[in-house]
């Protein structure tokens, strides 16, 4: 999803994984078959949107205790052109597109479509789609791994139990998705709706000496020089001496955002592990290797150009 971004995020579009917690990490399988899948499904949900977003999916769909195995089901949802029941039936022909005047539009001949139905079914899954003319589109497919008995555990991420955030997300799904992991993590998260909202619940928490541990801002790419944000970011970080943790979509190499003032940045789509490392080392000073950092030489560190 890191990779598909910029395209993505070129037209504005809102790139989203939602990884449900009941899927387990100890599948075995083909990730380079799967990866190959998941790019080919969104890739095209990328191409044939202009404005809204792309949602990838991951959840459970069914548990054999007694085959050890489980179906995962993973879908690609897009607010895209859509598809007639026409165009639905032909779609996963090799080489056919859904009409002539979609190719000339969009380009491509449908190709990953058809390679994407062979891979699936060659791995014992079953892919479909669901879509209504204007009303974009969810392409789908299921897998059926084993789970691996033997693995490596997975240490829990339980250091930032009980931490209170608050979260500012212009983009409604991908602030779905971060909740989600932030709440998974036993985080409190106060979400709030616009600058002076955010500025006046994180003034109102410290005199209440119930101050928060970040604030987490995502942001749209209109607004990486906001005079607005530029001023809660200040306020937050050298008034009120509150981290804050900034969320952009992919940035060209002239993009410095909000003038270089947060404590920690991240691009969008948000992965889980980097997120976590981030706050970890935002809230208690500790970077992955385990060394300690102090607040001021991290913040000195993350404002150098």
């Amino acid at each position: 999803m890191v990779m598909l971004a910029p395209a993505a995020h070129s037209k504005n579009l809102d790139l989203v994984p939602l990884v449900y917690n009941d899927v387990p990490d100890n599948i075995m399988g083909d990730p380079l078959r799967v990866k190959q899948v998941i790019t080919n499904l969104v890739n095209n949900a990328i191409k044939f949107t202009q404005t809204g977003e792309v949602v990838l999916r991951a959840s459970l769909e069914d548990e054999d205790k007694e085959s050890n195995r489980v179906t995962l089901r993973l879908s690609i949802t897009d607010s895209g052109v859509g598809l007639s029941r026409a165009q639905q039936q032909s779609l996963f022909n090799a080489f056919s597109q859904a009409d002539a005047s979609t190719a000339r539009q969009y380009g491509g001949t449908g190709l990953g479509l058809a390679i994407s139905k062979r891979l699936v079914e060659e791995m014992g899954g079953k892919i479909g789609l669901q879509s209504e003319l204007g009303k974009g589109s969810t392409f789908w497919f299921t897998l059926t791994p084993e789970l691996s008995s033997n693995g490596d555990v997975i240490a829990p991420r339980d250091a930032l139990r009980g931490e209170r955030v608050i979260y500012l997300e212009h983009q409604k799904t991908c602030g779905l998705s971060v909740e989600h992991i932030l709440r998974d993590w036993g985080m409190t998260v106060d979400r709030v709706s616009s600058p002076g909202a955010m500025q006046e619940k994180v003034e109102e928490a410290q005199k209440s000496q119930s101050g928060y541990a970040a604030a987490i801002i995502g942001i749209t790419r209109h607004l990486l020089n906001s005079n607005q944000y530029c001023s809660l970011v200040r306020a937050l970080e050298i008034e009120r001496d509150c981290r804050t943790l900034l969320l952009t979509p992919t940035l060209e190499t002239h993009d410095t955002p909000l003038s270089g003032l947060p404590s920690g940045h991240l691009t969008k789509p948000v992965c889980r592990e980097a997120l976590y490392d981030e706050l970890l080392l935002l809230v208690h000073g500790i970077n992955t290797s385990g060394l300690s950092i102090s607040r001021q030489d991290h913040v000195a560190r993350s404002r150098l150009p």
